[in-house]
């Protein structure tokens, strides 16, 4: 890897690329090995196949088919995105603007598991090569550029995290380009690299960027103070500011078509609904957890997963022994910070919870400093030498203290380091006996910013002996996460060559062979993923998305369905015969065995080995008339089962005078249904309202009156977990005192208890269970309530028992606990006279909706539309506001007598959006002309793009 006297630059720079690229490759090979010899896809349960799979697949369907007919124009809003949802807004944080995933394009749906894959492999062997091109401008040589780019990509992060995130490897890529622009842009030349990376990671993905971002900003005022004569920095600060500054907002302009309206949706989204305050500092028990986390692919506390290779924890000491490089060591003792005071990780985390996921920024700096120390051709000192070893063995010994017994995925990369800080202690000694043979030449004292222009650091058998071990340690922490005799993080991977298949022949694929030309919706009552129906092409009321309208949300919450796990995932509707109905819900699809919670009123058309699909024949279409209203807070103030069954007689709207429609008092019966409580495996105290389970399953049974033609359900109130500590659990478990055997029990669970953030509480009236889960308020997934509803189905003849299982150690309290009844009796007559005044004619196409309406009477046109800004409605031509309904979709106040409807949807900022890529694109282009005239008369670079 010497240069060569007689080789050009353009051959040298392709021999280089040639060589790192197939060591880089081999790395990779090495490290994603399981892949193949477990036959397994990248594709990982849940979050793979919930949402990075399918949403990459449908981005392909929808770009094929703007190609393949441009006139029909882009769907800026789909109806197979949950309930219906905006394109951009959802797919940005998957795949609109990433600008690796077009490369997905080249292969046949049918292939998609394969370009899935392939894409994977391009983002990191282009994170490798725009931070091998990073390090090589901060002064690294190829060797050592090539070190310290194996020591950023092939992280924990990379090996568990991007294997189960395969987006977050684009931010992997994009970043060291971004500070490779940031250099460019600090020495007063080519902005063009600063504008392209901003631009590819503002469009790529909205969230790493504002990580990305927050970090250049950190880096470019260390970097100008580093590099910039003190006299002048203060004087240079604003126009050097201003310069940098442009080009990022130039780059940010760019992207303005996919990032402007990314931006406008998180601030409706309901993440941003529920208030998170994090604390300060973590527990002793979380800050063991991130010390471990930096030698492993064991995840760390607020998702910080780590694992560096062992090298890292050899040569860093020496970086801060040594003179200079004040930005980069600020850089590295920064993170550690971030990543240690939530509070400081709510700010990379927008403000919401404490998140680690910034972690691969810090792998960057920690490559980069790998890479500089490598560059100096001169051997470390025995003051160096001595200051890696004790950093070495004191950081391990906390690992080894922490972890409390050894383990052979912590002896092996120890015993990595320590061969590698040999190789550096025998190049140490033979270089001194090398300086005391030419007494004429005395070693300097190596320093960090100068490096040997004459090649690599040491000799070529040290430096292939160090590349070596760093190779060696990635491959023992892929072995480690990956083997199923210590890791196993694959065994959630779906099998190679059928992820396609899980989608299209799993049981709610039998919604597919529906022959039904009307709009409706379809409901599994258990999908296999999340997002299955963008992949089968349905319409579906199931949902997993990282950004997902508000609106949906408050409708779920007000009406607690909660058979998801967060605010932005549902697995459909609970099964609630009268939600159904009013959200176009017209096909159920089950399990055979789940067959007891098919909603009421709904007839079996179709049976297969596997799967059962139903016709609801209470089905409301799209839109439908009512002719009164209920405001939000008469509607707020009914019990919670309630809500739903008012929806069947009145819209449910947030100012009901501001409409001038007559306000309607729904008929409701709700049965509170009387029921004794035992438990087994905990200790239920009714009077206290109190739950402890010590251990295992807690069982919960409720017995009570059967009853028949009903909906039933079970309904825990203001659910709070008030456990700190297993003392907690002793007054219940052992009301006259311990004995010293259980005393013993309680204190060994004292040593080892964590209070859970989130419950998973079962469900059952008899047959398959189901799951609620429920989010302690400190979980980033905490929606704001505390209560479950959950319904155990419709029974003609009724039930007369039910267990609620909970499957976590603990105490809760709660203000009720109840079983309640909702007769169907009437139910079939109130969807009928909203059928009666139904939309007809409906046409729906991506961006527009259609009908016309025939009411007596004034009313209010309900769409079960997600109400959301981009909506315009017209009636008659004539333009008509849209209203919030039923708390989260959209109405229309229509006269009496018949009216022409059509609601029209725009991405809202697209258009502003557009418009500054095309005004930033003017710009660049006058810039880089006048770049070019100023070159020409020999003034110098001004700018950004010169």
């Amino acid at each position: 890897m010497e240069d060569g006297s007689r080789t050009s630059q353009p051959k040298r720079s392709l021999r280089d690329l040639a060589i790192g690229g197939g060591v880089f490759s081999l790395v990779m090979v090495l490290a994603f090995r399981y892949l193949a010899l477990y036959d397994k896809s990248l594709v990982w349960v849940p979050d793979g196949a919930a949402q990075h799979f399918p949403t990459v697949y449908y981005w392909n369907q929808i770009v094929r088919d703007f190609l393949q007919n441009p006139a029909q124009g882009f769907p800026f809003w789909s109806w197979q995105l949950g309930f219906g949802a905006d394109t951009i807004n959802t797919l940005s944080f998957y795949a609109v603007g990433d600008p690796f995933v077009p490369l997905t394009l080249a292969f046949p749906m049918k292939s998609m598991e394969l370009g899935f894959l392939v894409l994977y492999g391009v983002r990191l062997l282009c994170a490798g090569l725009f931070s091998a091109m990073y390090l090589r401008k901060m002064g690294a040589r190829r060797f050592s550029a090539l070190a310290g780019s194996l020591v950023y990509v092939f992280t924990a992060f990379t090996l568990l995290y991007s294997v189960h995130h395969p987006i977050f490897a684009t931010a992997l890529a994009l970043f060291p380009l971004m500070l490779l622009g940031a250099e460019y842009a600090l020495e007063g030349k080519r902005y063009w690299v600063l504008v392209l990376a901003v631009f590819l990671s503002a469009a790529g993905n909205f969230y790493f960027f504002y990580m990305e971002a927050l970090t250049l900003i950190l880096y470019v005022l260390a970097r100008y103070f580093e590099i910039t004569p003190k006299p002048e920095r203060w004087r240079r600060l604003v126009p050097e500011g201003l310069r940098v500054g442009s080009s990022v907002l130039l780059g940010v302009l760019l992207a303005g078509p996919v990032l402007f309206p990314s931006i406008a949706a998180v601030f409706t989204t309901a993440r941003r609904q529920v208030p998170f305050n994090p604390q300060i500092l973590m527990t002793l028990q979380e800050y063991g957890h991130n010390i471990v986390a930096l030698v492993s692919a064991r995840g760390g506390a607020n998702y910080a997963v780590l694992g560096f290779a062992p090298l890292v924890f050899v040569l860093i000491p020496a970086l801060f022994v040594r003179r200079g490089n004040t930005a980069l060591k600020a850089m590295l003792v920064a993170f550690p910070v971030f990543l240690s005071v939530p509070a400081l990780g709510s700010v990379y985390n927008g403000f919401s919870f404490p998140s680690g996921r910034f972690s691969f920024e810090w792998a960057l700096f920690i490559g980069l400093a790998v890479g500089l120390l490598l560059a100096d051709e001169r051997p470390f000192t025995r003051k160096q030498l001595a200051a890696m070893l004790g950093g070495y063995l004191v950081l391990w010994a906390a690992v080894f203290a922490i972890v409390g017994h050894v383990r052979v995925e912590f002896v092996v990369p120890f015993a990595i380091g320590l061969l590698s800080w040999g190789v550096f202690a025998v190049e140490a000694v033979r270089s001194t006996r090398a300086a005391a043979a030419s007494p004429g030449q005395p070693a300097a004292e190596p320093d960090a910013q100068s490096a040997s222009a004459r090649g690599d650091w040491s000799e070529p058998l040290s430096r292939w002996l160090v590349l070596g071990l760093l190779v060696a340690g990635i491959f023992a922490a892929a072995a480690f996460t990956h083997d199923t005799r210590w890791g196993d993080n694959l065994q959630k991977n779906l099998p190679q060559g059928k992820v396609l298949n899980s989608y299209l022949k799993n049981p709610g694929a039998l919604g597919m062979t529906v022959e039904d030309d009307s709009f409706f919706r379809t409901q599994a009552s258990e999908p296999l993923f999340y997002n299955d129906a963008i992949v089968q092409g349905l319409n579906s009321t199931g949902f997993y998305y990282s950004i997902m309208n508000g609106n949906l949300t408050r409708f779920l919450v007000d009406n607690e369905v909660r058979p998801g796990w967060s605010s932005f995932s549902m697995e459909g509707l609970d099964d609630r015969a009268a939600l159904n109905a009013v959200t176009a819900v017209k096909y159920y699809t089950t399990k055979p065995k789940l067959a007891m919670y098919t909603p009421y009123g709904y007839t079996p058309i179709k049976t297969t080995a596997k799967s059962i699909l139903y016709r609801n024949e209470h089905a409301l279409p799209l839109g439908f008339v009512y002719e009164g209203v209920l405001g939000k807070a008469e509607f707020d103030a009914l019990p919670i089962v309630a809500r739903q069954q008012a929806m069947l007689d009145a819209a449910v709207v947030d100012d009901p005078s501001a409409l001038g429609l007559p306000s309607i008092t729904p008929s409701i019966t709700v049965v509170d249904v009387p029921c004794s409580v035992t438990a087994t495996g905990a200790v239920v105290d009714m009077e206290r309202n109190t739950i402890v389970r010590p251990v295992g399953l807690g069982r919960v049974h409720l017995t009570f009156a059967p009853q028949p033609d009903s909906e039933l359900y079970v309904q825990i109130k203001d659910f709070e977990n008030v456990a700190s500590s297993p003392a907690d659990w002793a007054p219940y478990l052992y009301p006259n005192g311990p004995t010293p055997e259980q005393a013993a029990s309680l204190a060994e669970a004292e040593r080892t208890f964590e209070p859970p953030r989130q419950m998973v509480t079962a469900y059952t009236a008899g047959g398959p269970h189901k799951e609620a889960r429920w989010e302690t308020d400190d979980s980033p997934y905490f929606w704001g309530d505390h209560t479950q509803l959950v319904n155990l189905g419709y029974s003609s003849s009724g039930v007369a028992s039910a267990t609620v299982t909970f499957r976590q150690a603990g105490k809760i309290t709660f203000e009720s606990m109840k079983v309640l009844a909702v007769p169907m009796a009437g139910y079939a007559e109130k969807v009928a006279a909203l059928k009666a005044n139904a939309m007809r004619d409906i046409k729906v196409t991506n961006n527009r909706v259609t009908g016309t309406v025939d009411s007596p009477k004034p009313g209010l046109l309900f769409l079960s539309i997600p109400y959301a800004p981009g909506w315009t409605a017209t009636v008659d031509g004539k333009s008509a506001p849209l209203h919030r309904a039923n708390t989260g979709f959209t109405g229309v106040v229509v006269p009496a007598g018949t009216h022409a409807i059509e609601l029209r949807y725009a991405t809202p900022w697209f258009a502003a959006g557009v418009a500054s890529f095309g005004f930033a694109l003017a710009l660049s282009a006058g810039l880089l002309v006048l770049a070019r005239r100023r070159a020409r008369a020999g003034a110098g670079p001004a700018g950004p793009l010169a």
